[in-house]
């Protein structure tokens, strides 16, 4: 143990890195006084799902870097957290809780210096009409400097989609999942610096004015249709991403879709015209419906030279 007692807190921290929050207090914490403050020092990363409730009110305070809560009541919430430094947090995760709990963190937490927030499987029986606004506001609040990650499920503004009228300068990545297209073009408009976005909702067919949006950084994009996709929104999208260098679509196929989003030539000229940057390109359509004919639509674009000459990264696929 003396070995570990001449070791500077620095290379303690980095030794830490490689070990889960429990790990740590298992092995190291109660051997020495002094590894006892180094722990509470060393901005770990608490897991409260696999964090033992005992470990952290009998030892703690500690201090967190990143925050992972997942099912947590807020009984149970408000038990620990005084045993927790927030004051260089920078990333939280939120797994199947509840609004109100959401709310009540974030009301905790110093929001302005967090880098990533992820918010996945809301328990949709603990909505209460505000929450999700307010839940937007406290997102806005970190967006308006630090946050650079964006995991959430946006249909908590489904409601009233002006309330979005924030603007999330410093986002980098997004995803978002459960949207309108609508609420995708609101949510583009204010996330100028945006480099990669994944999001899935029902329908992409809205006549959507894109005049106003610019997306000079967005390099990776990611959608996925459940239902109805038109060819002239996809058009009108990928018109404003001129540095897309990666592109993938995936939708299901449950009625007739406009022959445009079939057809080498069309694409070919939306490539060419738009997306000079573009590297990757994989488009799946998922049939719920046979189609009217027996053409084969894969069998369309291996007979292009422009197509078969870019396989396999330009890829049209029908499954």
């Amino acid at each position: 143990m003396t070995c570990f007692e001449d070791f500077s807190n620095e290379l303690l921290f980095e030794i830490f890195d490689y070990l889960s929050f429990d790990q740590i207090l298992d092995a190291f914490f109660g051997l020495t006084n002094r590894l006892n403050e180094v722990i509470r020092t060393y901005p770990a990363c608490i897991d409260l799902t696999k964090a033992l409730q005992r470990n952290l009110r009998r030892k703690g305070p500690f201090q967190c870097r990143s925050l992972v809560v997942s099912y947590a009541s807020e009984q149970f919430f408000n038990k620990i957290c005084s045993n927790i430094n927030f004051q260089g947090i920078r990333s939280i995760e939120l797994v199947y809780n509840n609004y109100s709990l959401i709310l009540s963190l974030f009301h905790q937490l110093p929001m302005m210096q967090l880098e990533s927030i992820t918010i996945r499987d809301l328990h949709v029986h603990s909505y209460k009409e505000n929450f999700g606004q307010g839940i937007w506001s406290m997102i806005a609040t970190a967006g308006l400097d630090q946050l650079r990650y964006l995991n959430v499920p946006l249909r908590i503004i489904s409601e009233d989609v002006k309330q979005f009228s924030f603007e999330l300068l410093s986002l980098e990545h997004a995803i978002l999942k459960d949207i309108s297209d609508e609420e995708m073009f609101i949510f583009l408009c204010h996330t100028p610096n945006i480099c990669m976005f994944r999001a899935c909702m029902s329908y992409f067919n809205s006549d959507v004015d894109v005049s106003h949006l610019n997306l000079p950084r967005l390099t990776y994009l990611d959608i996925y249709i459940k239902k109805t996709v038109s060819f002239k929104c996809v058009h009108q999208f990928l018109s404003v991403c001129p540095s897309l260098t990666h592109f993938e679509l995936r939708c299901w196929w449950y009625e007739k879709i406009e022959s445009e989003m079939f057809g080498p030539e069309e694409w070919q000229n939306l490539i060419e015209q738009y997306l000079p940057n573009l590297l990757y390109l994989q488009v799946r359509f998922f049939k719920y419906v046979s189609p009217d004919n027996e053409t084969y639509i894969e069998d369309i674009f291996e007979n292009s030279d422009y197509w078969r000459n870019r396989q396999p990264h330009f890829r049209i696929q029908v499954r």
